[in-house]
């Protein structure tokens, strides 16, 4: 069997920077958002959109996923995930 525990990721990406002006840039997006249009999707699903720490239905959810979970901003990105701009 291919992929196991050890070799198998899960990226997620935040649409937002890493940094205190990422966080206030994106809560700025959030704010003035349509309620329909989340500015990053992944922020809404890991920590309910504006809290700064993981929703804890996240952390269990993660603890059972069969894969390293790799949670990245768009200024950590890596050459693996990352876009060749």
């Amino acid at each position: 069997m291919s992929g196991t525990f050890n070799d198998t990721h899960i990226f997620v990406l935040y649409n937002a920077k890493a940094s205190l002006l990422g966080k206030l840039s994106y809560s700025y997006r959030k704010l003035c958002a349509p309620a329909d249009d989340s500015p990053c999707a992944a922020c809404d699903l890991t920590h309910g959109g504006l809290k700064l720490q993981e929703s804890e239905e996240w952390r269990v959810t993660k603890a059972k996923l069969p894969a390293t979970v790799e949670e990245r901003h768009i200024d950590e990105l890596t050459p693996e995930v990352g876009n060749n701009h």
